[in-house]
């Protein structure tokens, strides 16, 4: 059985490699996408046609698959083909192929989510337990990326993606996906696709029929907060955000979005401690670093125009730490 396993492997590592990345879960494109990449003249006509496929065989039939939060599936074949000829498919598209093949050929194999991760796994008894590793049940359980011929074990992808442990024991990460828990990022990639373009219901529709098929994926409940928050709608952003965090309480977008929202709320000081877990836990992100110091900065001046002037509140606030 291992021997198939990795001969089928390697057939379908052969498909290609992708080369653009996807938009973050924020909605923004990410460094890296065809806009800023130095491409050969050849790779952006392959992006130029792949976009101009998008535009005419697919955008007029884009009301229809709203509608009804369904991808037909004459369409998706002919997209998916297209994806395969071109290369342009990522790591949730490849595992969907490797489970969907392996549903063909009566294979053990599992779509496995990490932190806006996706790989597969070989699991011929379909119980693997992550949080024990000695358990009997992983014996000869294998875990594979789908874009890299590259084998790990849970240990690694823990670190690897700095899972938390709570995530761990909640059941969110690195458990057998169903596969309409795996093929709703179908649903979130279309639905970030309508927010970029402005059409948000759409994007909601999406996004809503995604987290009825996997309610328990964080990236799922940050992107619906994000959406609430661009619409305004800062309770039901607040809900879906606090949920993203406890259920990927290491996920600094969370926390970023969900200080932008207490920040709008007026609620400085509980904002200035997610925006301050944000830069803890990716310091790189300069807006991160901007807004901690903007609610620090409006905790301060609330607090002086409060304070009486006979307790000296500009050399008592001068004097206050700042983290």
């Amino acid at each position: 059985k291992y021997s198939k396993f990795k001969v089928w492997q390697q057939g379908i590592l052969a498909f290609g490699q992708p080369f653009i990345p996807h938009p973050d879960k924020s909605g923004s494109p990410l460094k890296g996408t065809s806009m800023d990449l130095d491409l050969s003249p050849d790779s952006q006509a392959l992006v130029a046609r792949v976009a101009k496929l998008a535009r005419e065989q697919f955008a007029a039939r884009a009301a229809q698959y709203d509608q009804t939060a369904t991808f037909p599936a004459a369409d998706f074949d002919e997209l998916f083909h297209a994806g395969l000829r071109d290369r342009k498919l990522d790591c949730f598209h490849y595992t969907v192929t490797y489970v969907s093949i392996g549903k063909a050929l009566n294979l053990p194999l599992y779509g496995v989510s990490a932190p806006e991760h996706a790989f597969v796994r070989w699991d011929a008894d379909g119980r693997h337990d992550p949080i024990n590793p000695d358990n009997p049940v992983n014996k000869g359980d294998v875990n594979w990326e789908a874009t890299d011929p590259l084998v790990f074990t849970d240990a690694e992808c823990e670190w690897d993606y700095n899972i938390n442990p709570s995530s761990l024991m909640n059941g969110v990460f690195l458990y057998n996906l169903t596969y309409d828990e795996l093929i709703s990022s179908a649903h979130n990639n279309i639905a970030i696709y309508h927010e970029l373009n402005g059409d948000y219901s759409a994007a909601l529709n999406h996004y809503d029929r995604a987290l009825e098929m996997y309610p328990k994926d964080p990236l799922l409940y940050c992107n619906r907060g994000g959406w609430y928050y661009s619409e305004g709608d800062l309770m039901y952003a607040l809900q879906d955000l606090s949920t993203a965090i406890w259920l990927d309480p290491n996920d600094s977008v969370a926390y970023y979005l969900r200080g932008l929202v207490l920040f709008d709320m007026e609620k400085y000081e509980e904002a200035f401690l997610d925006f301050d877990y944000a830069v803890t836990l990716y310091p790189f992100d300069p807006s991160y670093w901007f807004y901690k110091l903007f609610s620090r900065l409006r905790c301060v001046t609330d607090r002086l125009f409060d304070l009486p002037v006979e307790n000296g509140p500009l050399t008592q606030i001068m004097h206050e730490p700042i983290r």
